[in-house]
């Protein structure tokens, strides 16, 4: 089977390449990016790549084959794993989250999903997995596959909450919420701060969205793109970097990290959108990021069955808490406790 070959110029330092590898092309596990460094057909700047802890610099050329496709996916098997449950019924069950973890099966990734836990708490028998659920370019709002559960995504490293529906009358109802944007998304980021911009407390990007012309995970601010909206309010800043309370107006794919990038405040940790992996303060004190600081912290929807509004948190996981108080990010307590909406 042909392999997609991919070329990608460095916007940021990287400490490792098969890390880099991993986090920029989510699809694909870091385990495979360590075999395919190890097929040679991975060159930087020209040369093949030969250690997988290769160090990567701003300006660097990287290029080469992706790992290989796995066989079809075929069915989602329910699996017995673990889930951090923030409410449960008949109709609906939400969770939060954690970083590093795939929604649902798609390349390099046939199993071990939110998705496959999910079939095993519910008891559900193995389901077909429809080639329109891993399609790179749906939007919250027009998910309308028949996929029992999902309703809505988060990427591979975001965490925090995520709803999945136990029936189809459920996911009918959520569907239409997204679609109508009656739903209320709120994330916390970690962002690197925009010089030109050290005042402004609170802002709309209103800006298109589509894919990047060059490189096709990403996605750009970009005439004909399609409409989107996030409101972004800083919530505290300190050498550099800020804590961001992100809005979605629109469900749109990667929009907080596309509409950050545009504003020149990309997701610290976040080497797809330019997003430094290590931070140093005044001290020359560095932390590490090890994956891009972004958590969906509150969400806000209508119960399926009778119209009720209802409101989750998401408590954030400690990676991204470890971050944060390193870099002398952390909110007020009662911020966390209220929500997003009492400010």
């Amino acid at each position: 089977m042909t392999r997609a070959l991919f070329s990608i110029v460095l916007e940021a330092d990287h400490p490792r390449c098969d890390r880099f590898l991993a986090t920029t092309f989510p699809d694909f596990s870091r385990t495979q990016w360590e075999a395919t460094i190890k097929e040679g057909v991975i060159r930087l700047n020209g040369e093949v790549v030969t250690k997988t802890s290769t160090s990567l610099l701003t300006g660097d050329q990287l290029e080469g084959f992706e790992p290989h496709a796995p066989q079809d996916l075929g069915r989602v098997e329910p699996q017995n794993l673990p889930l951090t449950i923030l409410y449960e019924d008949e109709s609906l069950l939400v969770i939060n989250k954690e970083p590093d973890r795939v929604v649902h099966p798609g390349p390099g990734h046939p199993d071990g999903t939110i998705l496959n836990a999910f079939l095993g708490h519910i008891h559900a028998q193995a389901c077909p997995m429809p080639a329109s659920s891993s399609a790179e370019d749906i939007d919250d709002e027009d998910m309308e596959q028949p996929l029992l559960g999902l309703v809505h995504r988060l990427d591979r490293f975001t965490s925090g909450c995520l709803c999945l529906t136990k029936t189809r009358e459920a996911q009918l109802s959520l569907q239409q919420q997204f679609k109508e944007r009656s739903v209320k998304k709120f994330y916390l980021a970690l962002v690197r701060l925009n010089k030109r911009m050290p005042h402004v407390q609170q802002w709309l990007v209103d800006q298109p969205i589509a894919r990047d012309r060059r490189y096709r995970l990403r996605m750009t601010v970009q005439a004909g793109g399609r409409p989107s909206q996030t409101r972004f309010t800083l919530i505290k800043s300190s050498n550099g970097v800020g804590l961001m309370l992100c809005e979605l107006l629109t469900g749109r794919t990667h929009q907080i990290r596309a509409h950050l990038t545009h504003a020149h405040m990309p997701l610290l940790g976040d080497p797809l959108y330019a997003g430094p992996s290590e931070w140093k303060n005044d001290q020359r004190d560095q932390t590490v990021i090890p994956y891009p600081m972004l958590h969906a912290w509150s969400l806000g929807i209508r119960h399926p069955k009778d119209q009720r509004p209802l409101t989750f948190l998401a408590e954030l996981h400690p990676g991204f808490i470890s971050v944060m108080d390193q870099l002398g990010l952390t909110p007020d307590p009662d911020f966390l406790l209220k929500g997003p909406e009492t400010r």
